[in-house]
């Protein structure tokens, strides 16, 4: 029995805005790309952890625990067109998906994830599901889920009536790791962020967010792998293949 701790890692994400939404400031690229969103308010970062390794030696990997860790504060800056029309603090949060997956999403799949965490039964709605990709994600699929809703900290805002800033702090915190043991060859690694109020250009007519700021974040796994019996040992690597090819 080998043991070790696998390392998710995402660099922070800067966004200021102007005429045509938000965009990375040029001097502080990072990995993060836009999700093709019109007014750029989706963005996501990618990584891939190799366990191929694991698999050519007919090893299977079992996740003890994950957990996050995350190297600064949440920041959001506002602009209002005057006190009678103060920024209203719903359309200054921010969803944020981290995942770690055995099997890859694609861009529809990760947008949709802003709607309802993957993993889960989903609406059955047929517009819903015209609209939104659920993909066909068993729990099983997802060894690290977390689904925060970040709001401005009224404590640290002075007043939604003038153009301000704010520390964020999470509304809601929802963790929906599976931790399954895999024999799968890569785990997936996402994060990816929604800002839900429309972006206004800075000195422009209009009221909302100008600038938002995540901090560096990563995502540990304490893992051990060893050598399961030749039977169920292959009933995992059958499951994980079929549930890989029906995604």
């Amino acid at each position: 029995m080998t043991e070790r701790t696998l390392c998710a890692s995402h660099q922070p994400l800067y966004l200021m805005t102007d005429r045509d939404g938000y965009l990375r400031v040029p001097t502080q690229e990072t990995e993060y790309r836009n999700m093709g969103n019109t007014l750029s308010t989706m963005w996501m970062s990618e990584s891939k952890l190799d366990l191929t390794g694991y698999q050519m030696n007919d090893l299977t990997v079992f996740f003890r625990s994950s957990f996050e860790q995350k190297g600064g504060p949440y920041t959001i800056y506002w602009e209002t067109d005057d006190e009678a029309n103060p920024v209203n603090p719903n359309e200054l949060a921010v969803i944020e998906q981290v995942i770690i997956s055995s099997v890859p999403f694609n861009d529809d799949q990760i947008r949709s994830t802003w709607i309802a965490s993957p993993g889960f039964d989903q609406f059955p709605n047929a517009a819903l599901a015209a609209t939104y990709e659920w993909g066909n994600f068993d729990r099983g699929h997802i060894i690290h889920g977390h689904f925060t809703y970040h709001g401005p900290n009224a404590q640290t805002a002075a007043s939604y009536a003038r153009d301000g800033y704010a520390i964020m702090t999470p509304l809601v915190s929802d963790y929906y790791s599976s931790l399954e043991p895999t024999t799968a060859d890569a785990l997936y690694c996402y994060r990816f962020f929604r800002m839900i109020g429309a972006p206004v250009e800075p000195g422009q007519a209009g009221t909302g967010p100008i600038q938002f700021s995540a901090p560096a974040l990563r995502v540990l796994l304490p893992m051990v792998t060893a050598e399961e019996p030749w039977l169920e040992y292959v009933m995992r690597q059958s499951r994980s293949y079929e549930l890989a090819n029906q995604v």
